[in-house]
């Protein structure tokens, strides 16, 4: 069940009745995170109405209707609120009623699905930017891009991990009002130019379907010789799925990783560049394994979602990731998760806290799984101690799906073919021609690419002897399979093209010379 952090409701208040919400047990409440609102219905037919934290778990819905007896209509609460209203029907109080009243936010703009970019002289600065933020989240950029050239400005959406170009109305003539005005939102210091500055905005936006919701900004100011470039990354919780079924891995592949997961201690690194979705598949992991049973502690840098019931810190001036990772050893801890091993010192603390017995989880650069293990080794991870320990490495990527509106079948540029050894020319090739829902780049969403390598006795003793590396260099299982052997399955299987996988996924080592093998 997704539990990010929700700070608006569908309404400004509810009343709630003690009685009628004893109709549900704490225990139930406490565990999906819902509870009823109002009075009891009068008619058999309701609708009662549940107050949630996530309205799309179907599920819940039909099993509250046949534990109460009534039919049900969802309203979308926080977890603050939730909290708050179980806290009155389940503890005692002279009050038979109360007003629940949401959790407020320090909103700094409001946002609503009718605000466009727009080609108009007479807009202020404060129009132009919620234009590009409101277009942005309908668009589903996860970053906006405003970049200062000597004759012009340019505003990129990047829309499923690559960058497009959008008309606006920004141009040299207006950018410092825009920036300064960024700066106001971000709480930034709009006198200093000089020096680069980091920020956050909270918006509230409404979509089309009437609800509202809230949209975070991560701002980034960066001088440049024009200008200030600044960079937004748009942190929606909705384009975020954190069910660790749902990030398109084999079904072998994800029983053996579950499987890894329930490891009473040990590492478990995930593997990749910038933007593959690393970040994500921690997320959807300390899901699956959270529970009252166990106390789990994070540390990230920046927190983009708050998960309920999890510790979560973020690094500061004061405190870093190796930190953080010392201090919570004390905190006798089962789950930890360090956002990023970015150091020598974070790396040593990392694979000491595994080896004291805890099941820590962190992210690596790097390009595949087997050389996660020698960039550990080079960050300064002692081999033999990081082979006791080492669990398993997941290595990862995304690649855009091609978009269901507009598929068809179509031939790829032979000198594409050429340079992806291994492909079945008998492969019925698909792309997307471009529609409206596409917004005619034939792509439509991203899909995960999994490589996953468990660290069996014989791998753990090529670690700690040294014999690592890329794949080739290390005692890999018979049935291992790499990030490009399930990137050809995915162009098989249609979801994607080989022009994607030609931009994103590594040709393996076992490829001496791309193009000159045979084909099948």
């Amino acid at each position: 069940m997704s539990k990010f952090r929700r700070e608006f409701s569908d309404q400004t208040s509810f009343t709630l009745h003690r009685d009628f919400m004893r109709n549900l047990t704490e225990e139930f409440c406490r565990k999906h995170q819902v509870v009823l609102l109002g009075e009891t219905p009068s008619e058999k037919d309701g609708p009662a109405l549940l107050g949630m934290l996530d309205t799309s778990d179907v599920d819940i819905i039909k099993q509250v209707e046949h534990m109460i007896g009534f039919s049900v209509k969802h309203a979308q609460l926080n977890a603050y609120e939730i909290n708050q209203a179980l806290d009155f029907a389940f503890k005692e109080s002279d009050q038979a009623q109360i007003v629940l009243t949401p959790n407020q936010v320090k909103e700094k703009i409001a946002l609503t699905h009718t605000q466009k970019i727009l080609f108009d002289n007479k807009q202020k600065a404060a129009e132009i930017c919620a234009g590009i933020l409101a277009t942005a989240i309908l668009q589903r950029a996860s970053d906006i891009h405003i970049e200062v050239f000597s004759n012009e400005v340019s505003l990129r959406f990047r829309i499923d991990g690559v960058l497009h170009t959008i008309p606006s109305p920004v141009s040299p003539d207006n950018i410092l009002q825009i920036i300064q005005h960024i700066k106001v939102l971000a709480d930034l210091n709009i006198t200093d130019r000089r020096l680069p500055q980091d920020g956050h905005i909270i918006t509230r936006f409404t979509g089309p379907e009437g609800f509202s919701r809230r949209i975070d900004f991560r701002v980034s100011m960066l001088p440049g010789l024009y200008g200030e470039d600044c960079v937004l990354r748009v942190l929606d919780e909705t384009c975020l799925s954190i069910k660790l079924e749902a990030l398109g891995m084999t079904t072998a592949k994800y029983n053996t990783f579950r499987a890894m997961l329930h490891e009473p201690g040990g590492l478990i690194i995930v593997a990749g560049p910038t933007s593959s979705g690393k970040t994500t598949t921690l997320y959807a992991v300390i899901e699956h394994v959270k529970d009252e049973s166990k106390k789990i502690l994070t540390v990230e840098d920046p927190i983009e979602y708050e998960i309920a019931r999890v510790n979560q810190k973020q690094i500061t001036s004061v405190m870093s990731f190796a930190d953080y990772t010392r201090a919570f050893m004390r905190q006798n801890p089962d789950i930890v998760m360090i956002g990023e091993v970015r150091d020598e010192e974070t790396a040593v603390m990392v694979v000491r806290a595994a080896q004291m017995g805890h099941l820590v989880l962190t992210t690596l650069h790097s390009r595949d799984a087997a050389s996660a293990v020698s960039r550990m080794v080079t960050l300064g991870a002692e081999r033999s101690v990081l082979a006791a320990g080492l669990i398993g490495v997941l290595s990862q990527r995304l690649v855009r799906r091609v978009c269901i509106g507009c598929i068809e079948l179509y031939q790829p540029d032979p000198a594409v073919l050429e340079l992806l050894p291994g492909l079945s020319l008998d492969t019925p090739f698909r792309h997307g021609k471009g529609c409206e829902l596409c917004g005619g780049s034939g792509y439509r969403g991203l899909s995960g690419i999994f490589e996953l390598l468990p660290f069996d006795s014989s791998l753990r003793r090529a670690v700690a002897l040294g014999e690592m590396g890329s794949g080739s260099a290390m005692p890999l299982p018979a049935d291992f399979k790499c990030l490009y052997d399930y990137a050809l399955e995915k162009v098989a299987q249609g979801v994607t093209t080989v022009e994607e996988v030609l931009r994103m996924i590594p040709v393996p080592a076992r490829f001496d010379h791309p193009g000159s093998q045979n084909r099948s």
